[in-house]
């Protein structure tokens, strides 16, 4: 995993302050791969309850991720008790790393 134990301890702040501390953060993508260079940050926020205003708090994280890490690009999905049970959640939740 290609993320030191300051920006892991950084994601999973914002993310609590932001979503709440009952939802789980996970890293999926490229950063999983120490062979790797680059490349932006995949986070999935998962909650087995219903997020409100999701869409507002998925940009307000992905704004404070950038400030607080050096402007590194982010890409943040989540997936709530209303979001649907696709093949592209399928395969992440198989491949991510709960941070």
């Amino acid at each position: 995993m290609r993320l030191t134990s300051q920006q892991i301890q950084t994601i999973k702040t914002l993310v609590s302050e932001v979503f709440g501390a009952e939802v789980r953060v996970h890293l999926f993508g490229s950063r999983l791969d120490d062979s790797k260079k680059g490349g932006d940050i995949d986070l999935l926020i998962q909650s087995d309850q219903v997020i409100d205003h999701k869409l507002r708090k998925t940009a307000s994280l992905a704004a404070r991720l950038q400030l607080s890490l050096d402007e590194q690009k982010f890409d943040v999905v989540v997936k709530d008790a209303q979001t649907a049970d696709t093949p592209f959640y399928q395969e992440v939740s198989r491949t991510a790393a709960l941070l």
